[in-house]
């Protein structure tokens, strides 16, 4: 048997070579334990300096997710009242705020703009340094609504500096102080503000693939207008930490994660897939999660907590939109974690192993490629590739953590796009069909594939 540690250190790896990813790191850990952690490639590419378990990754719109607990530990200290008007607790009044509440801001319904391109081109916000979240208003906070406050569901990270701010007038402190006393209650000493000036040691360098598929370094970005939507730098571990501590209740009240993890509605009353922060969703193997991903240059992140099964995950890249579908990614190496060995019978073994024409959609569609199934020396484990047609570079896409049950093959496809899973099933012939999960933007996209096995040419 394959340690699984072996297993996910192979996967990761594998995908940093096919992608072009510069650095990553992982970390799986249940309620108490910490089940898997691993760091690859290079925070400093140029200097040689590999990631390393300390490493700082921007965890962008993860900031999302530390401001939504934090508000529900505001909610739980009754300092903050969700359904209130925000001008009650502001000392200058904003547009729509006798209306916009904390929980719209919270849940992306108030109606607030996200970014525009001439955000970055003409105002240049990612090179000023806002001294206050209050002055980072003025970016967005006269412009119409895109809604009517309540009624639409419209992501927006300038929503969560307006957050930001009426947290601060309810408090009484600045944000940044009310985060830092929460994560450091929580033992997050690694979890701070992406402040570029500042002497921190351990951060990652920024990267991104260029139209040729090469890594090149980006410029440092200053995140003052968004520190709770956007603006902190972490690593795996101790997002790992945030999410254990989640999973043990330990500084909520029933009533406060209650709060943070139930879905809201909008005033039309339909149901949205966000609590405080949070989405809630079910992943491709239908287990609940409560997760947030993020994408900015230079980063990608996703932190996911399954309360049914006791465990989190957190995965780091300093490599802009690398992996595509960060939560399909993760979760493919949970569903590793969690999959059950199962003995391969030698029939099997016999019976699985070979090469097969894959067709991807419509059973009547020409061949993809080829996908080839082989057996370890022993027997007792498969192992395989998928071959595109025609053949480009990479020509060979590995398939890991391949596994037999009964009627079923299941495995992993590691694919420049990320960790596809793929879910087989064998006919009374020795033919397999079922479904492949590709990674999209958005969600995974569930394509039917058939595999027709290849009758041996003798010599």
């Amino acid at each position: 048997m394959i340690p699984k540690k072996e297993i996910l250190d192979s996967m990761v790896n594998e995908y940093l070579q096919l992608s072009g990813t510069v650095g990553m790191s992982v970390a799986i850990a249940g309620r108490e334990t910490l089940y898997y952690s691993g760091e690859f490639g290079y925070a400093n590419k140029e200097k040689g300096e590999r990631v390393n378990p300390f490493t700082l990754f921007r965890i962008a719109s993860v900031s999302k997710i530390l401001t939504g607990s934090l508000l529900a530990v505001m909610v739980d200290k009754g300092i903050i009242d969700l359904d209130k008007p925000i001008n009650s607790y502001l000392q200058k009044p904003v547009p729509y705020g006798d209306v916009i509440t904390a929980r719209m801001l919270a849940t992306h319904t108030a109606g607030i703009r996200h970014y525009q391109d001439n955000d970055f081109r003409l105002k240049n916000i990612d090179g000023k340094r806002y001294t206050t979240l209050e002055s980072a208003l003025g970016i967005f906070i006269k412009d119409p609504l895109v809604a009517p406050p309540g009624e639409l569901y419209n992501y927006t990270s300038y929503g969560y500096t307006l957050l930001g701010v009426v947290m601060e007038a309810a408090s009484g402190r600045p944000f940044l102080r009310t985060m830092h006393n929460m994560l450091e209650a929580l033992d997050m000493c690694h979890t701070e503000p992406n402040h570029p000036d500042s002497l921190i040691t351990d951060d990652s360098q920024l990267y991104s693939i260029n139209k040729s598929g090469a890594a090149v370094r980006q410029k440092i970005l200053r995140p003052s207008y968004k520190w709770p939507g956007g603006g902190y730098l972490s690593n795996a571990l101790d997002l790992a930490k945030f999410g254990q501590h989640h999973l043990r209740k330990s500084f909520l009240s029933e009533k406060g994660f209650e709060v943070l993890f139930t879905r809201n509605k909008t005033n039309k009353g339909d149901t949205l897939g966000i609590g405080l922060g949070w989405i809630i969703a079910q992943d491709s193997w239908n287990r609940r999660v409560f997760f947030h991903n993020g994408s900015q240059t230079g980063g990608r992140s996703v932190l996911m907590v399954y309360p049914d099964e006791g465990l989190t995950i957190a995965v780091l890249s300093n490599t802009t939109n690398q992996p595509i579908l960060i939560e399909g990614f993760a979760s493919s190496l949970i569903d590793v974690l969690l999959q059950q060995e199962a003995p391969l019978a030698s029939e099997d073994s016999l019976a699985l192993s070979g090469t097969y024409d894959y067709i991807l959609e419509e059973k009547n569609m020409p061949p993809r490629g080829e996908i080839i199934i082989n057996t370890n020396g022993d027997k007792s484990s498969l192992h395989g590739a998928v071959v595109p047609l025609p053949s480009s570079a990479p020509s060979r896409l590995p398939i890991k953590a391949l596994h037999w049950h009964g009627q079923t093959l299941e495995g992993k496809i590691i694919a420049k796009e990320g960790i596809l899973p793929i879910l087989l099933h064998r006919d009374e012939v020795g033919n397999l069909s079922g479904q492949l999960f590709l990674h999209d933007k958005q969600e995974p996209k569930v394509v039917p594939v058939w595999l027709k096995k290849k009758v041996e040419q003798k010599p």
